[in-house]
């Protein structure tokens, strides 16, 4: 199963997605939550300490910021995995990396299909940041124009897709978990 949960900065999502992946788990079902942003400022560092002080001990957390197919790959048959967020992933491989779309999208669905050969369930989160005035800057465009094609492929494959808004969710696509 792929759930695809989007919503803006602050919006919940995170919480959303983890007490949606409790829910699915049974006893001993593996949790892994694949965290892909970096500390690279004091606020994020203290931002990533506080999200990991939430997480029960039940999670095992692995921090990998550009290569989320080869965690999911090892990841356990059966897991469920949480993968935080395809936002900070994106800004990884297209501003770090220089990958071009088509490059990322492949990345996106060997992800995708790793998932599904593993037998995992998926929960995928990210970003709402397209709605709005258009922005000036070419390269905030051009990241924008990348996010929207990985979210539209991704919510393509999804089984479920939610957008949070204030800590609610609001399924647009699948049924309610």
């Amino acid at each position: 199963m792929i759930m695809f949960v989007s919503g803006g900065a602050r919006s919940g999502k995170s919480s959303y997605a983890e007490s949606l992946c409790l829910q699915l788990a049974k006893k001993g079902t593996p949790l892994v939550y694949v965290a892909t942003a970096q500390p690279l400022d004091s606020e994020m560092a203290e931002r990533i300490e506080r999200h990991r002080r939430q997480r029960s001990g039940r999670w095992q957390t692995i921090e990998e910021a550009k290569e989320v197919d080869k965690v999911i790959n090892l990841c356990q048959e059966g897991s469920i995995v949480l993968v935080d967020c395809l936002t900070i992933w994106l800004s990884h491989l297209l501003f770090e990396d220089v990958l071009s779309v088509e490059e990322i999208l492949t990345a996106a669905r060997r992800m995708l299909a790793t998932a599904e050969k593993r037998q995992l369930s998926l929960v995928l989160v990210s970003n709402d940041v397209n709605e709005g005035v258009p922005p000036v800057d070419r390269e905030v465009r051009r990241y924008i124009y990348a996010l929207e094609q990985v979210h539209r492929l991704c919510v393509a494959e999804a089984d479920q897709a939610v957008q949070v808004i204030a800590g609610q969710g609001v399924m647009w696509k699948g049924d309610r978990a």
